[in-house]
């Protein structure tokens, strides 16, 4: 286990300002508790898995996202790569709320 790491699921980061476990981060942690107390990782919540890792919700948010900001990718961005930036927005916004262009809200 990693010395940072208090939810059990975190991996090693390529930076450590990388490093930091779901349950160090207030908001993270509020959305991981709210739900289920005894669930040590916001990643094994059922809620997770839809909000973020579902790849038609996904789906939806990317073209929602689109339809109000325009193309945020370029066109040749595959599948993947354009499910990890929704699967990101959608994360931040499940637990942030939203934040808007300008917030200069530290994320913690």
């Amino acid at each position: 286990m990693l010395a940072w790491c208090v939810c059990g699921n975190c991996h090693p980061m390529p930076q450590a300002r990388e490093c930091v476990c779901c349950q160090v981060i207030t908001r993270v942690n509020e959305r991981r508790t709210g739900k289920d107390e005894n669930t040590s990782c916001i990643t094994d919540l059922p809620s997770f898995r839809n909000v973020c890792l579902d790849p038609d919700v996904l789906d939806v948010a990317y073209f929602q996202y689109r339809q109000e900001y325009g193309e945020q990718l370029p066109e040749a961005a595959n599948e993947l790569v354009r499910n990890r930036y929704t699967a990101y927005r959608q994360f931040v916004r499940w637990c942030w709320g939203y934040l808007g262009k300008e917030c200069q809200e530290q994320l913690s």
